[in-house]
């Protein structure tokens, strides 16, 4: 991602980094940089030196054509709806498919905000939506009011989650996966990595 900002000289910087979210802390750093006395130089190295973490948006190429961002290590409502704007930038996909598991330790109001991720689900940001997990209906239930029917599938069992998407997968889709580090969805991009190209595979 390049971004450019107005108190900066440099034409544009290079942020190895998905989201407009990390736009705008790299600016916040910038500033810090800035006032420290930083150049615009060892600011764009060291935005070029980052490397995620793994799990936290982490974008995986399959050998199938199938593109996995894996955000799998934690969440919360704001991480949750940065993850989905993601997802709804990503163009040149056939489709935009997110997987969702509970956000957990969310106190008492985790069904209401499991509920208002399913508002901030839409058309525009995705064709189709899967969520793992009781908490996820409520999120499931909400978002089923504006997505066309059988777009928005919700699972409380792990392996039928995983069978269902597999099911549906299709080449040149973006599969965003996202829930709390308890969720342990990384078993869903682990058989999306898996999964055998060609005929047998996914459908193209």
């Amino acid at each position: 991602m390049i971004f450019t900002s107005s108190k900066h000289t440099r034409e544009g910087f290079s942020l190895p980094l998905l989201g407009r979210h990390n736009v705008v802390n790299a600016i916040a750093a910038m500033a810090v940089a800035k006032s420290l006395g930083v150049s615009d130089e060892a600011i764009a190295q060291g935005f070029a030196s980052l490397k995620l973490t793994s799990m936290r948006i982490e974008a995986v190429e399959t050998e199938h054509g199938v593109t996995v961002l894996n955000d799998a290590y934690n969440s919360s409502p704001t991480a949750v709806k940065a993850a989905i704007d993601v997802l709804g930038d990503m163009k040149g996909y056939r489709r935009r498919i997110a997987v969702l598991g509970d956000m957990l330790e969310l106190g008492e109001r985790e069904e209401e905000f499991h509920a208002h991720i399913g508002d901030y689900l839409s058309p525009e940001n995705a064709d189709m939506v899967f969520t793992y997990g009781p908490l996820s209906l409520h999120t499931a239930k909400t978002a089923k009011t504006t997505f066309p029917d059988g777009a928005v599938q919700p699972f409380t069992d792990k392996a039928k989650l995983i069978a269902a998407l597999l099911e549906h997968i299709s080449e040149k889709d973006i599969v965003l996966v996202k829930a709390s580090r308890g969720m342990k969805l990384e078993h869903v991009v682990d058989a999306l990595k898996e999964l055998p190209g060609g005929n047998d595979g996914v459908r193209g």
